[in-house]
């Protein structure tokens, strides 16, 4: 394999984290594009020894091309989720934000024969249901016409960290890295593990033809990790825990059972930690209390109730304030 064989593209890299996931396999990363001033801080702190972050938009297709190097085995593309999230408002594909998926198509179709031999695309299982999968199939579409053949699948984040993350991938190979036999029709497709599909992705992809094709690479159970909420978060962290008329206040928001086994805790004087999102429903506010270990999505401070609450139980007593920073950079791999 040449010099290339490891260097890969970074489109909406955020503050870097497939970069991060992809480092301890010797991957390089040489070039990175993101148009999100905030976010283009946070990576250029924390990578401030390379030049690789490209801040144009990406639907500025000229500039963009002019950017890239010559060549990269891989191109990673975590196109913004906002238009396909069951947080947002599900305008789908076509909308404002998660539309920036045409303009990652164009600058692969710009590089001809330069493309990159394999692509990876990471977004939210919301893209399975947007417009009753109309979505999914225009993107899957889009990569099989600039000559990819394509698998898809998901992954919840919770089996390498306590975060109930799922997410949907598809990745696209040329035709000369032999992909291998290519699914056709609408039989039954070649098993694969619970945990990485669901019904109606397998429905999607036999009811979704490409002038290419579908493939099944085999792929192995993912890893379950021992980690709960409670090994992540900072039990001392003072000054910052709430005080008890607003803890009261969001216990009283919390639906009847989940409170009952809240107090079985604090009766027994159980360590433990869970996260509240609250929503609002019916005219009140609801505090929607996670008891499975997990904290749940992560999202970006700009979604509607992007913020969660940890809830902790210790010595008998009920504590609350924000998660961290610190807190979610941990949860997302990101932190130590």
């Amino acid at each position: 394999m040449g010099r290339t064989a490891k260097e890969f593209l970074e489109f909406f890299s955020g503050i870097g984290l497939v970069r991060e996931g992809l480092a301890p396999g010797g991957w390089r990363c040489v070039f990175a594009n993101d148009n999100d001033e905030r976010k283009n801080g946070v990576y250029l702190d924390r990578f401030p020894d390379d030049d690789a972050l490209c801040q144009d938009d990406v639907n500025d297709t000229r500039k963009i091309l002019a950017r890239l190097p010559k060549q990269a085995f891989l191109a990673t593309s975590s196109f913004p989720c906002v238009d396909l999230s069951r947080a947002g408002k599900q305008k789908g594909i076509s909308g404002p934000h998660s539309s920036a998926f045409h303009g990652f198509v164009r600058v692969l179709r710009g590089l001809g024969r330069r493309k990159p031999k394999v692509l990876l695309l990471e977004n939210v299982p919301g893209l399975l249901t947007t417009r009753g999968g109309t979505d999914f199939r225009i993107v899957a579409r889009e990569i099989a016409g600039l000559g990819y053949f394509l698998d898809a699948f998901l992954l919840n984040a919770a089996h390498f960290t306590p975060q109930n993350r799922q997410r949907l991938f598809i990745v696209g190979v040329t035709k000369e890295l032999k992909p291998g036999r290519v699914i056709s029709g609408r039989g039954p497709l070649p098993d694969r593990p619970s945990e990485l599909t669901t019904a109606r992705l397998d429905k999607l992809i036999r009811e979704t033809p490409l002038p290419t094709g579908w493939v099944r690479f085999p792929l192995p159970s993912p890893p379950s990790t021992k980690q709960t909420l409670l090994d992540i978060v900072d039990l001392d962290e003072g000054g910052k825990w709430w005080p008890d008329p607003r803890v009261d206040k969001v216990f009283r928001q919390i639906p009847d059972n989940h409170r009952r086994i809240l107090r079985e805790k604090l009766v027994s004087r159980t360590t433990w930690a869970g996260t509240i999102r609250t929503n609002h429903r019916g005219g009140r506010t609801w505090a929607d209390l996670r008891l499975d270990g997990l904290a749940g999505t992560i999202l970006t401070p700009r979604a509607a109730g992007g913020r969660q609450i940890l809830v902790v139980t210790k010595d008998g007593h009920l504590k609350m304030r924000w998660l961290t920073a610190r807190e979610c950079g941990k949860l997302q791999g990101a932190a130590s």
